[in-house]
């Protein structure tokens, strides 16, 4: 299989806009799939496997968690805006990540940093951060169509830092 996975990074089956087997991810928790298979494991790896499975599921706070213990807090604020991260949170707490969004999107400093960025900025760059201060004004709403437009807002922001 990972032969077959591997093909699909070749030129020729570059598809456009996906970043394929990685994207996939994207569409569906892994951990679901692998619990499906927990639940047909003999008992005596059962209670193994189901604890490796818990601790996977938290996979996305580690590079969080390198960040503090590096005493990088700066990278540990980017990696707490990280999609993988804030869905983590979501599971525990619905609410966490739009607490968390407008602490520090709508913070006065960041937006005065927006705000000067963008006065000096050129007109066909500016997109991105004029998309991220108007999402930092409007995080009331719905919490999946929260989390839809800042994944845009990022994958937006990558494409021009590219």
């Amino acid at each position: 299989l990972d032969d077959a996975l591997q093909c699909f990074k070749a030129p020729e089956f570059d598809l456009p806009g996906l970043k394929f087997p990685d994207a996939i991810f994207e569409t569906f928790d892994p951990i679901d799939i692998m619990k499906e298979i927990g639940s047909v494991m003999p008992s005596s790896l059962a209670m193994i496997y189901n604890k490796a499975l818990e601790l996977a599921s938290f996979a996305a706070a580690l590079p969080l968690i390198e960040k503090i213990k590096d005493g990088d807090l700066g990278g540990a604020i980017g990696q707490i805006l990280s999609m993988p991260l804030l869905k983590l949170v979501a599971k525990m707490d619905v609410s966490m990540p739009r607490d968390i969004l407008k602490k520090i999107l709508q913070n006065d400093a960041l937006q005065a940093s927006i705000e000067s960025a963008l006065s000096g900025m050129q007109e066909n760059l500016r997109e991105p951060l004029e998309m991220l201060q108007k999402f930092a004004q409007n995080l009331d709403g719905d919490m999946d169509e929260i989390m839809l437009d800042l994944n845009d807002i990022l994958k937006s922001m990558k494409v021009y830092a590219a």
